[in-house]
């Protein structure tokens, strides 16, 4: 009911002329979606169909501006809930008229339990040469100041349908947020004339209501230029709607002005990858490496290299792009260009004898690795490595920031290959209590004694100094073991296999 005491007045608008010079702003009545979505919304990179809009009488237009800062487009299209002839004037004007029209279902659930009025939609359908899409509009309304931060405030949302949305999603967002755009969101706060906060948002609120007024145009708030950018697939099909009514009843206007030519294809579609170096459009690989390139889904998508899935593994050096068709649309990322670094390739480790031996044995600036069970080996870092017990060997090499790993050789060292020494004797053996160790190595000397099981994992070990020594195995349990020894005078690595009965 607040507004049913303008709505006479308001009604006063619809006699206005239908074209109005206001210092800067011209305001040119159009009903014709078509014209207006063609002409003057449309530009590079999209390709529309289906055009189809439910525009009220003089209630949409196209507008000229020139010589205010305050606001940025030049040109462009209008569409408001009341008449546009009554738009390019001073805000002490008050826009308000009454179509007494039905509101819109798809605005409808956004401010329930109030309904809306004065409806007015466009929608059409279309395809862009590009993986997202960007237009500029500006958001205005009478309601400002007075009415912020209540339930009387109009409303309106930019939909989308189509692969990667629900049904209808709203994109008018305040940029960087998920926060629908609308009076509430974006004000400087509730007043009967100029605002004087709480600001929210207000960075991109404009007061009209201030003298002298920044914008000679009749709505009291306005928004700044905003910019509405959001994803698609290149060349799949979308709907847009543009959409906005009254709230509670038909009167106090509100306007969405977009940009002319605006609503484009965004160019420069990128590849992405998971190794992008400094320069955003190349990438080094190791020799005998890889990269993960994956680009946009859209439809008719194909690789230079032939591939059709979003995602493609590369291994040469090369120029790969991706390109896009469906009907008259096609588009292409920019090129992502790889180059390879180094000159490693995978080592391949074998067995030979006692030693695992790699087939990279000598290259300029390589360096190695080797692991055993996953973990690092501390000092091992030859082309050549001597197994110390029973598991799991690796080699990686290195060649500046590049890395290639081998496969793996996993030994058992008591049935591949056992060091004898005549002179080194276990006696009894096997045992069930204790065996005599008689070695040849010089007494006090210090031998290191490990003790391990076939599965390479150690249960015993202990430091001697003597040439002859006991080793308690009544704890063991029965089977056969490896015992092997270190002596520091001859740095012989002994090994002997004993059994537990």
């Amino acid at each position: 009911m607040r507004k049913l005491i303008h709505s006479i007045v308001g009604g006063i608008a619809l006699f206005l002329t239908l074209r109005v010079d206001a210092q800067n702003i011209t305001v040119t009545p159009n009903g014709d979606a078509n014209q207006l979505i063609t002409n003057h919304l449309l530009g590079g990179g999209i390709f529309a169909s289906n055009i189809q809009g439910t525009l009220l009488p003089l209630a949409s237009g196209t507008f000229t501006a020139t010589g205010n800062a305050a606001f940025t487009l030049t040109n462009g299209i209008i569409i408001s809930t009341g008449s546009v002839s009554g738009n390019p004037n001073a805000p002490s004007f008050f826009a308000s008229t009454s179509h007494n029209a039905p509101g819109s279902t798809l605005l409808n659930p956004i401010v329930a339990p109030w309904i809306t009025y004065d409806a007015q939609t466009i929608t059409f359908d279309f395809k862009a040469a590009s993986d997202s899409v960007e237009f500029d509009f500006v958001f205005g309304s009478e309601e400002y100041n007075e009415y912020v931060n209540t339930s009387f405030n109009d409303v309106f949302a930019f939909f989308v349908s189509g692969p990667g949305y629900a049904p209808n999603t709203n994109v008018a967002l305040i940029p960087g947020t998920t926060t629908p755009i609308s009076i509430n969101t974006i004000n400087n706060g509730n007043s009967g004339g100029v605002s004087q906060g709480p600001c929210v948002n207000c960075a991109y609120f404009i007061d009209n209501v201030v003298q002298p007024a920044p914008i000679d145009f009749a709505f009291d708030g306005m928004t700044t230029t905003l910019k509405i950018k959001f994803p698609v697939n290149p060349c799949d099909d979308y709907t847009f709607t543009i959409a906005i009514a009254d709230v509670g009843d038909g009167v106090f206007d509100s306007g969405i002005l977009l940009g002319a030519n605006t609503f484009i294809a965004c160019p420069n579609m990128q590849i992405s990858n998971r190794l992008m170096t400094a320069s955003a459009d190349t990438i080094t690989i190791c020799a005998g490496g890889s990269v993960t390139l994956t680009a946009p889904e859209g439809a008719g998508l194909s690789w230079s290299t032939g591939e059709t899935t979003s995602t493609i593994t590369v291994t040469q050096p090369g120029t790969y792009n991706c390109s896009y068709s469906a009907g008259a649309c096609s588009a292409t990322t920019d090129p992502v260009v790889v180059i390879q670094s180094g000159s490693i390739q995978t080592p391949v480790i074998s067995q030979n004898g006692t030693l695992l031996q790699s087939n990279i044995i000598s290259a300029p600036s390589i360096t190695y690795q080797w692991s055993f069970n996953g973990t690092d080996i501390p000092g091992a870092n030859g082309a050549v490595y001597t197994p110390t017990v029973n598991g799991c060997y690796t080699l990686t090499i290195f060649e500046g920031s590049c890395e290639s790993s081998s496969n793996t050789v996993c030994v058992t060292l008591t049935s591949v290959y056992e060091f004898v020494s005549s002179q080194v004797q276990l006696v009894p053996n096997p045992s069930r209590d204790v065996v005599k160790i008689v070695t040849p190595f010089q007494p006090g000397s210090e031998t290191s004694m490990m003790v391990m099981d076939l599965s390479g994992r150690m249960v015993f070990e202990k430091r001697y100094s003597s040439a002859e020594f006991l080793l308690e195995v009544n704890t063991l349990n029965s089977g056969m073991y490896l015992l092997q020894l270190l002596n520091s005078s001859t740095t012989e690595l002994v090994r002997k296999t004993f059994v537990v009965e």
